[in-house]
């Protein structure tokens, strides 16, 4: 509801990007490759597509995702 409206009123998608990358919210992305962890070629799609959301996003610092791969 309001994050549908959020996104329905950005100028452009980028702007309307949530969850754990754009955010910051490394605990939570550990958390989700932990469940990905007998799969690496997921894990990394997950850190590729999560770097590529917090660059479009405005946050070039790389993510370092410790022992994930």
């Amino acid at each position: 509801t309001e994050t549908v409206r959020k996104a329905l009123a950005a100028p452009h998608p980028a702007n309307a990007q949530t969850g754990p990358a754009i955010r910051g919210d490394f605990h939570l992305m550990k958390e989700h490759l932990s469940f990905l962890e007998n799969h690496k070629s997921l894990v990394r799609i997950y850190q590729t597509l999560s770097q590529d959301i917090r660059q479009k996003g405005g946050n070039s610092r790389k993510i370092f995702f410790g022992n994930h791969l």
